[in-house]
């Protein structure tokens, strides 16, 4: 009966310059004594070492594991015999540099003897490539939660992401208002509004505690979150910002532009989700106090 296959070749050199056409590598290795008997070419431009010195080379030689890792990978993947077994490691080349691999292995009886079969796989591009994705996703998430104008967080961070974690904790809430910020924009044009904006996120920023975050709330608005303030905290930091926002003069256009800004503070617990509003509320009506003040005198 023809079973299609008659006219195939048998021998071993055969064989041999088929496997060589791959461009993964290929060991047979001696479950015995550890010692590898097969290497195909592609093993060369991987590991450095040519075919003849890879026959009778320890397979641990080219292991970055230590010897009971490389002993446990062995005992897995004769425990699953006759499946074959994906593990992910450190191999070394011949001039002593470490890279990823991806190694499929089986376990295989030739002439009753048995031999571990392996299918090595260089995965430093791939790893390369992942980095680089996560990268790019990370840069899109901070694109999605940071004003693309100040560098703050924005409202959408500040209430998919921050809100949640704030559950059950005590904070302080400061709403900051750039006094006369129509005046500004309307005198410096809009760039010169932008430098003004700019710069009070940068002076807010510079008078927080790390663990404290500042959120662009909308136009000319800021709001910020204080985690666990003890009772004088709220009150010095709101002084801090506006001092140094008062005296410090904002450059622009070989000129100076001098700012103020008007600050609302409030404190408590953040119980349900609607609290962290009641909370802006409180701390808005405060600040329209101010301002209201300041326009009467």
């Amino acid at each position: 009966m023809n079973n299609g296959n008659s006219n195939i070749p048998s021998s071993a050199l055969f064989y041999s310059e088929i496997l060589d056409l791959t461009h993964d590598c290929l060991l047979l290795t001696d479950l015995n004594t550890g010692l590898i008997v097969y290497a195909n070419k592609a093993c060369e431009t991987t590991y450095g070492y040519s075919q003849e010195e890879f026959i009778g080379m320890p397979i641990s030689q080219i292991s970055a594991d230590n010897q009971t890792k490389q002993t446990k990978y062995f005992q897995k993947i004769i425990k699953k015999a006759p499946l074959s077994q994906r593990i992910l490691t450190i191999h070394k080349r011949k001039n002593g540099r470490q890279f990823p691999v991806e190694v499929i292995a089986k376990l295989i009886e030739i002439n009753g003897r048995r031999y571990l079969l392996s299918h090595n796989t260089d995965i430093t591009r791939n790893n390369k490539l992942q980095s680089r994705i996560n990268n790019i996703i990370r840069n899109l998430s901070q694109q999605a939660y940071r004003d693309y104008l100040t560098g703050a967080y924005n409202r959408a961070y500040l209430y998919n992401v921050c809100l949640p974690r704030l559950i059950g904790c005590k904070i302080g809430l400061l709403v900051i208002d750039v006094d006369r910020f129509k005046g500004i924009n309307e005198r410096y044009g809009h760039e010169g509004g932008d430098i003004v904006l700019q710069m009070i996120a940068k002076f807010i920023s510079s008078s927080l505690r790390r663990r404290d975050k500042v959120f662009r709330y909308g136009g000319d608005e800021f709001v910020v979150i204080l985690t666990n303030p003890d009772c004088a905290e709220l009150e010095v930091v709101a002084k801090r910002i506006a001092d140094i926002v008062a005296s410090t003069p904002i450059m622009y256009n070989q000129g100076k532009v001098l700012c103020t800004v008007s600050i609302g503070k409030a404190k408590g617990f953040i119980v349900e989700d609607d609290d962290l509003d009641k909370l802006i509320r409180v701390a808005d009506n405060e600040l329209m106090a101010i301002k209201n003040c300041r326009s009467q005198k």
